[in-house]
């Protein structure tokens, strides 16, 4: 489960982030992430992920430096 994500983009390019459910999954949420500046996302509910699988990210264009920090729980349930 992904409670907030952060995303940071020192390029001066603006792009969008797809959060996926693994490498090839399906795109959960699409982030705007302008040039030279950032977002904070937090997810309320949370973003259900598939059992062992990991966060994965696609950045629509080329950056000098995208950064992503992710926060969440794994669930019992």
């Amino acid at each position: 489960w992904i409670t907030g994500v952060d995303v940071c983009n020192s390029s001066a390019s603006f792009c969008t982030v797809d959060l996926r459910d693994g490498a090839a999954g399906s795109v959960l949420w699409t982030l705007p992430v302008p040039a030279t500046g950032g977002v904070v996302k937090t997810f309320n509910p949370p973003l259900r992920l598939t059992a062992n699988t990991a966060l994965a990210f696609d950045a629509s264009a080329a950056t000098s430096t995208l950064t992503i920090s992710a926060n969440g729980f794994k669930s019992k349930v």
